[in-house]
C-alpha cells in the first residue's frame, strides 16, 4: 500500500500529532484544546 500524501494524525503520548504521511516528519503538536497553531504549519511548508 503507496503511503498518503497528506498529513495524518497519530496519538502520541496521549496527545496528537500533525504528521507528514510521506516523511512520517512532525508538523504539529495539538495544545491543550486539541488545536494546531497555523505558524506551526506554515512554517513546515516554507511559508
Amino acid at each position: 500500500m503507496r503511503p498518503s500524501p497528506y498529513p495524518r494524525r497519530s496519538a502520541e503520548c496521549g496527545s496528537h500529532t500533525l504528521v507528514d504521511g510521506e516523511t512520517g516528519d512532525v508538523i504539529a503538536h495539538a495544545d491543550h484544546h486539541g488545536e494546531y497553531c497555523g505558524g506551526d504549519v506554515l512554517g513546515y511548508i516554507g511559508y
